[in-house]
């Protein structure tokens, strides 16, 4: 029996006093299990976020190489699951099949590159080379069924697709996820805008352990249904000695809010103190036993720095990624 299972959908009920949240593994499965959150649970996850509408809007103390990690908020927002406003963070890319079917999530590096899961573009057991063809990254999207508002969408072409050797690996039932990271190639620069802009990225691993962090994607919704509207949540960052130990990945705890129900290859990401910008620490990539598992698990960024920088350098036509300044 396989112990790891692609993330894809999710669904976030109030009733009375009590979250309850159910899962579905996979698409049209069938399949779904339940976990209700009681209200302390609630009100210390709410208390983390409860600033968030400064959250990348104001300077901070520091500056980013290149704008980065923005967002556009208004004032008393409360999340836990719920749906964003349009261009609430505008580093996220719908990343679709020719058929215009939403497949996953991604963020934004430069105007030439986006960032996603390996699994994405290629199956994680036959190990297939990627068809830049077969993936349409679409921008400045809020909703997976029309465009945005303020015509800030762009369909972007893919000519190249990197993923790292690791992925390519013999795969193993501990193994077949080693690795699953990708960057794809545009053939033109995406247009930035209040309504677009990368995400910043980070060498080191911040000091974010048992703290909380946000996961955002295209889900499932109450009524049981491919959610059209991005959606966040947060989830709590585990100590790798709790986990797996495996320095490529970074361990989320499964609780009330995981994120089983994110869009793989979609972002974590955590607010820099120091810019007060929106910065990438991981990739949604699998969870252990169907979502029953203690843990959920994502592709560990700064393990993979190097190797984004060179593969961005080596291609970006003059841009580099964000980061914040020395």
């Amino acid at each position: 029996m396989c112990a790891y299972t692609v993330l894809v959908l999710f669904c976030i009920v109030n009733v009375g006093n009590k979250w309850t949240r159910s899962l579905e593994t996979q698409p049209n499965s069938g399949s779904q299990i339940e976990e209700t959150a009681l209200p302390n649970t609630e009100r210390r996850v709410r208390e983390v976020d409860e600033d968030s509408s400064e959250f990348g809007v104001v300077d901070g103390r520091k500056k980013t190489t290149c704008p980065c990690g923005m967002a556009n908020k208004d004032a008393g927002r409360i999340i836990n699951g719920t749906e964003t406003q349009e261009s609430e963070y505008p580093f996220m890319v719908s990343i679709r099949k020719p058929n215009g079917r939403h497949n996953c999530g991604g963020s934004i590096l430069t105007p030439y590159h986006i960032l996603t899961a390996a699994h994405c573009v290629s199956d994680e057991w036959k190990k297939t080379t990627p068809i830049p063809q077969n993936e349409i990254p679409v921008v400045g999207v809020h909703e997976t069924n029309k465009n945005g508002t303020y015509g800030q969408t762009q369909f972007m072409k893919v000519v190249q697709i990197f993923v790292p050797k690791e992925w390519y690996s013999r795969p193993t039932r501990h193994t077949h996820l080693a690795g699953d990271i990708a960057i794809l190639l545009l053939d033109r620069q995406i247009r930035f805008s209040k309504w677009v802009s990368p995400i910043c990225l980070t060498p080191d691993f911040p000091s974010i352990t048992n703290g909380f962090i946000k996961a955002m994607g295209w889900g499932q919704t109450e009524q049981t249904t491919s959610s059209h509207g991005l959606r966040e949540a947060l989830v709590q960052v585990l100590d790798q000695s709790s986990c797996n130990n495996d320095p490529k990945e970074v361990c989320f705890k499964n609780g009330p809010t995981g994120t089983c129900f994110g869009d793989s290859g979609g972002p974590y990401v955590y607010v820099d103190p120091e810019t007060n910008r929106y910065t990438q620490v991981s990739i949604v990539s699998y969870v252990y036993d169907k979502c029953k598992g203690k843990h959920f698990v994502g592709t560990n960024l700064t393990y993979w720095y190097d190797w984004v920088q060179n593969v961005v350098q080596s291609t970006s036509k003059g841009f580099q990624i964000c980061r914040k300044a020395d």
